[in-house]
């Protein structure tokens, strides 16, 4: 979990614009790694949503959110956040949406522990 000015200090999750011509699986390993220095694996697509004028990011926009889970690649990574990230906290998920959240963030989570309690 990442803690960003961009989201009101809320925390949230990595992520950002695809560019040009790059796929969106491309992309999600680009601002993971320019956000938090990690590469990942295990990438897992849970949703899509739409985040129309949310009064919670930093600026008036419409993002079409591409949510997915993934996993660190190293056993022991280490996080070196970008100028975008306050904070970070590695947590289960039942523990990270106790966090004070930006509202996209806690609609994956609850997905994600959807998903994981229907799978039992």
């Amino acid at each position: 979990m990442i803690r960003t000015h961009k989201w009101s200090n809320k925390w949230g999750i990595p992520g950002g614009k695809i560019k040009f011509g790059e796929s969106s699986l491309a992309a999600l390993r680009r601002e993971i790694l320019e956000e938090t220095a990690l590469k990942i694996t295990g990438i897992r697509f849970v949703l899509i949503q739409d985040c129309i004028h949310s009064k919670e990011f930093y600026k008036d926009a419409h993002f079409v959110l591409l949510n997915y889970t993934a996993r660190a690649a190293t056993r022991n990574p280490r996080v070196v956040l970008n100028e975008e990230g306050r904070e970070f906290k590695w947590l289960p998920l039942p523990a990270a949406r106790k966090l004070p959240l930006n509202r996209p963030t806690q609609v994956l989570i609850d997905a994600v522990l959807k998903l994981q309690k229907d799978r039992k």
